[in-house]
């Protein structure tokens, strides 16, 4: 991933985060790579299952790629965001108790945790089609988000672009 599109696939994430109602913490741009910390309310920490959470969660999940897509005028970085998280589901995974999918999992499925891992664990409990359906859901609310904070989104990833 390039710099600018890293840029704006943080930023992405940063504006959902506040959007849905959670806190951002920080942005890390080096180390094991980039990553937006942000704490969630302490209800959806209590309820991570409950389909309020996990629309919020997903919501954040997906930001970061729809961003990237909003940026460069590519809808397919989106849908194959989706695609590589159902991609899992064809692999058997659904079948797994959630509860037995572990990080090391993830790594071996995608070679690092990243926001395709987070998605599918979001939710793997459900199903491929509830799923795609979930995160078709998430996908059109965090264009909605980001379409509407678009000048925030710019704001946050210019800082890093200059920053460099």
């Amino acid at each position: 991933m390039t710099s600018e599109a890293c840029a704006y696939h943080e930023a992405g994430h940063a504006v959902a985060v506040e959007a849905v109602g959670y806190v951002v913490k920080s942005i890390i741009w080096g180390g094991d790579g980039p990553m937006t910390r942000f704490s969630v309310t302490p209800w959806d920490q209590n309820h991570r299952d409950s389909p309020a959470a996990r629309w919020r969660l997903l919501t954040v999940t997906v930001a970061g790629p729809v961003a990237e897509s909003i940026h460069f005028e590519r809808p397919a970085v989106a849908e194959g965001f989706v695609a590589d998280v159902l991609d899992m589901f064809e692999e058997g995974w659904w079948l797994v108790d959630p509860a037995d999918v572990t990080e090391e999992d993830v790594l071996d499925a995608f070679g690092e945790v990243n926001d395709r891992g987070d998605a599918f664990l979001l939710v793997v409990d459900l199903g491929p089609e509830a799923a795609e359906k979930e995160l078709r859901e998430a996908l059109q609310a965090a264009r909605e988000i980001l379409t509407e904070r678009w000048s925030d989104v710019e704001a946050i990833a210019a800082a890093r672009i200059t920053d460099g």
